[in-house]
């Protein structure tokens, strides 16, 4: 019952502020107020509708700025806009050829790691041999990594 009363205070409350008359007034200091009732001992002026929000089905009577720009704006913004996609495409390519690099660095290493395989390799616990085959097949598998990443 009390959720259902203060529902209904607040649909009044709101549909009286939706519908009400806004009034303006200055006081002795020289403060511009703005209120629902005018006070007693001065003079308001009736705002009305001023202050209230458009309606959102409102068509917008505001011209499209692109529209109105002055041609020597409209000149300065489409420069701007091509120096900006240039900018861009520039940083594009510049991390491109940042990654190349680091990918035929890499290639390179590998390349240079093939080649000092030694023939036995000594672990902890263990001894690796590695046949000449092996090693120039690995040697060839780095170059041709070297050829494509880095040409």
């Amino acid at each position: 019952m009390r959720g259902q009363i203060l529902a209904a205070a607040i649909v009044v409350v709101a549909a009286t502020t939706a519908t009400g008359q806004m009034y303006k007034w200055v006081d002795e200091r020289g403060v511009t107020h703005y209120g629902e009732k005018p006070p007693p001992d001065r003079k308001a002026q009736v705002v009305g509708d001023k202050l209230s929000n458009p309606s959102p089905t409102a068509p917008s009577s505001a011209p499209d700025p692109a529209a109105t720009r002055p041609e020597g704006l409209q000149e300065a913004d489409d420069a701007f806009q091509r120096r900006r996609i240039a900018r861009e495409q520039q940083a594009e390519r510049d991390r491109e050829a940042a990654n190349k690099m680091a990918r035929c660095v890499a290639a390179r290493d590998e390349l240079q790691r093939a080649q000092d395989i030694p023939s036995i390799e000594q672990t902890r616990t263990s001894r690796i041999y590695h046949s000449a085959a092996g090693r120039q097949r690995a040697v060839e598998q780095a170059q041709a990594k070297v050829d494509s990443r880095c040409n």
